[in-house]
């Protein structure tokens, strides 16, 4: 049996959605600078009603059925992978989880710091067991709801000589 996965793409030529041949779709958005900021997957399969199998449906059938429902990150149960950049384009957060109350061990944030120069000097991992993720949409929106977690995270420091190179690296064993 063959395995097949549609993609559709926006204007720009990105990937938004991806409909693998057991029926899951995954969202993907981008944000006005065109980082990848969010990849979910509802946890419910998506089949067309002709087939059991998603790679049935036609393209335009598939664009279609991801128009009428939209990019919907709030829909619950969602598991996937949201970041969050700065102004200057920096990572500052990536989440990994699910808007479920069920959590699984590997629901982790990881928290990205930089210095003046830009470069990471720190990052600090956050397990997010028993926590529901929102999945908010904005940078200052995602502090807030992690930043309660902030002294329960295991963190890394790095140190840079003058040059730029990464002198020393500070982390939990």
């Amino acid at each position: 049996e063959q395995r097949t996965t549609q993609t559709l793409f926006d204007a720009l030529g990105r990937a938004v959605f991806e409909l693998d041949a057991l029926g899951w779709g995954t969202h993907i958005e981008y944000n006005a600078t065109g980082h990848e900021i969010a990849r979910y997957q509802h946890k419910v399969a998506f089949r067309p009603a002709a087939s059991a199998h998603a790679s049935a449906i036609s393209h335009a059938e598939l664009a279609a059925f991801v128009a009428a429902r939209g990019p919907d990150r709030q829909a619950a149960p969602v598991q996937g992978t949201w970041q969050y950049f700065d102004a200057a384009g920096r990572l500052r957060y990536r989440v990994n989880s699910s808007t479920t109350a069920y959590k699984e061990s590997s629901d982790t944030a990881v928290e990205h710091r930089y210095d003046a120069a830009g470069q990471v000097i720190g990052t600090r991992v956050y397990q997010m067991m028993g926590v529901v993720w929102t999945a908010p949409t904005t940078l200052a929106a995602a502090q807030a709801y992690l930043g309660p977690m902030a002294g329960a995270g295991r963190q890394a420091t790095f140190a840079f000589a003058a040059a730029g190179g990464l002198q020393t690296r500070t982390g939990p064993l």
